[in-house]
């Protein structure tokens, strides 16, 4: 916005000096037209002017709304990020306020309730987390660190009811809270629409980049999709699919990471994910 205003306002000054300059001239050599060109370069003077002075105040009132827009608009977010932060707070209490009940009804045999109820507050806490995720700046600042992929992964295995298997552990560079969101759609991708019965992480070293791949795997019912508009907002690769927010936002924190995310189908049935991440101690 300041290179076009400040380009367009040189040009009319441009504009102004050029006309003038001109109309000077010709009264020079035609002195006999001087007198009727002396008013032309009065209204040129004038028109000139009215223009810088239009360019000046737009530019001006442009500035002080965008600068409006941009308060209003950070404090709706941290507004939202508040918000969310007190209802995620209030979904932990109650989440351990249900698995204490479900270990009282599992001995009466009337368990499935509550693991229903822990589903539910799964899937509104991913999606108070997927909001937010949404709301935030895309230069907002990272904290990196070095992280064990199995914990991150026995963490993920306290959300879901499905077993998640780990050929390897490994090291990797990332922020918590955003690769933890990037599992949680993945495992929530495979639970709810693939109806998975298990995950699969297996992790792959490349030297080459310092990166590391993980390909993540279900063995879901899978689906003939379009693999080059998964990942895309407001996709919707099947009837039961809703938004598409969950594998959009896989592959922008994936990328925000400083790595990438692809959806490829497997030969057989399931889904699965190429998730690429730095590995801990890489020389960038």
């Amino acid at each position: 916005m300041t290179l076009w205003f400040c380009f367009t306002l040189s040009l009319a000054i441009w504009q102004a000096i050029f006309a003038q300059k001109t109309l000077k001239t010709l009264s020079s050599l035609n002195v006999d037209q001087a007198q009727p060109l002396e008013g032309h370069i009065r209204m040129v003077q004038m028109e000139s002017l009215t223009m810088i002075a239009l360019l000046l105040g737009g530019g001006v009132a442009l500035a002080l709304l965008i600068r409006r827009e941009r308060r209003s608009s950070e404090t709706l977010r941290e507004f939202f990020a508040t918000f969310t932060h007190e209802i995620k707070t209030s979904l932990t209490s109650l989440r351990l306020q249900v698995e204490i009940l479900e270990d009282s009804l599992s001995q009466s045999g009337a368990g499935g309730r509550a693991e229903r109820i822990l589903s539910d507050l799964t899937r509104i806490d991913l999606q108070l987390d997927n909001s937010l995720q949404l709301a935030r700046d895309a230069q907002e600042q990272l904290f990196l660190e070095d992280l064990s992929l199995r914990e991150l992964v026995a963490s993920l295995q306290h959300s879901f009811s499905i077993p998640i298997h780990l050929n390897r552990d490994c090291r990797i560079k990332v922020d918590r809270r955003v690769f933890e969101s990037i599992l949680k759609n993945i495992a929530q991708n495979a639970v709810i629409h693939g109806k998975a019965q298990n995950l699969y992480f297996e992790s792959q070293s490349r030297s080459d980049s310092g990166n590391i791949t993980l390909l993540i795997e279900d063995d879901g019912q899978g689906a003939d999709l379009d693999f080059e508009k998964i990942g895309t907002l407001f996709y919707r690769p099947t009837a039961t699919s809703k938004n598409g927010i969950g594998l959009y936002l896989v592959r922008r924190l994936a990328e925000k990471l400083g790595g990438s995310a692809r959806f490829t189908p497997k030969s057989a049935r399931g889904f699965r994910v190429e998730l690429t991440v730095p590995e801990a101690g890489a020389a960038k």
